[in-house]
């Protein structure tokens, strides 16, 4: 399992900032993250760039504030190809999301 996934430093940054409150941001992010990379899918088969634009920025928000950079890279590739109307590969790119989700959402449920 990579390392280079989260940023360690950040997470542990927040997680001092935050003391007991921490597993409650992590256990939200995964909450809402769920139904944004399902709504990625259905955007994505409805062909609604617009959404699948709001979707994919939501999604690298939220993981770029805990240091989920790889993650984040990938929605916003993806945000931005939504935006200029044009997703290349978008099954692909909706994949990896989903796998370096997958491979995150790991790692954080060991840490709450």
């Amino acid at each position: 399992m990579s390392h280079n996934r989260i940023d360690r430093d950040n997470l542990a940054m927040l997680q001092e900032l935050l003391g007991e409150k921490f597993s409650e941001l992590i256990s939200t992010y995964l909450n809402d993250s769920q139904p944004r990379l399902a709504a990625l899918a259905v955007a994505f088969e409805k062909n609604d760039m617009t959404e699948l634009c709001h979707q994919a920025h939501g999604l690298k928000g939220s993981s770029r504030n805990l240091g989920i950079n790889p993650l984040a890279d990938l929605c916003e590739e993806m945000e931005r190809q939504a935006r200029q109307g044009k997703v290349e590969n978008a099954m692909q790119q909706i994949a990896a999301i989903e796998q370096e989700f997958a491979a995150v959402e790991l790692i954080l449920k060991d840490l709450v």
